[in-house]
């Protein structure tokens, strides 16, 4: 199981697609999953019940997906903030999308689905989140000035070629 984690913005979904297409296993989004279970969109579990019970589901996507049979998986931004999700990460491959704030900025203007986005003191979740992705992951790859097609195939050859290691 390859699972990609790394802040909003920094391409989880599209990589991850086209690593999936490269290396021949599924693609699992764990955000696709919490809509189906929950009905509706990301954005409006936060605005009707709030981000604890949108965690709650998140955390049994995941846990689903990683059951699931071998695969390419894209976890949400804030998936690694549990501690239980941390520690069912730690018996797969596990890679970190890093993508610096401003990068975040520009790729996430105008996205209203990202309620993440609209509060204040993004700067200090992000240094937050950087460091538990930097934590769990096997692997850091840059995503910043990169196509998701560089950064699929290098994933690919740095996961399917285990000397080469980050951590």
């Amino acid at each position: 199981m390859i699972v990609l984690v790394g802040f909003m913005g920094a391409g989880k979904t599209t990589v991850g697609r086209l690593l999936a297409g490269r290396l021949g296993r599924p693609f699992v989004d764990t955000d696709h999953l919490v809509e189906a279970r929950a009905g509706r969109r990301i954005a409006d579990v936060f605005a009707s019940d709030g981000e604890e019970a949108f965690r709650d589901l998140e955390q049994a996507a995941v846990a689903e997906a990683l059951a699931g049979p071998e695969a390419v998986v894209s976890l949400g931004g804030g998936a690694c903030g549990r501690p239980a999700t941390r520690e069912l990460l730690a018996a797969h491959t596990v890679v970190h999308l890093d993508v610096s704030l401003p990068a975040v900025r520009e790729r996430t203007r105008g996205d209203a689905d990202r309620p993440v986005l609209r509060r204040p003191g993004l700067d200090a979740l992000h240094a937050a989140r950087r460091a538990v992705y930097a934590d769990v992951a096997a692997l850091t790859v840059p995503t910043d000035d990169r196509t998701a097609a560089d950064v699929a195939a290098e994933v690919a050859d740095r996961t399917t070629h285990p000397l080469v290691e980050d951590a």
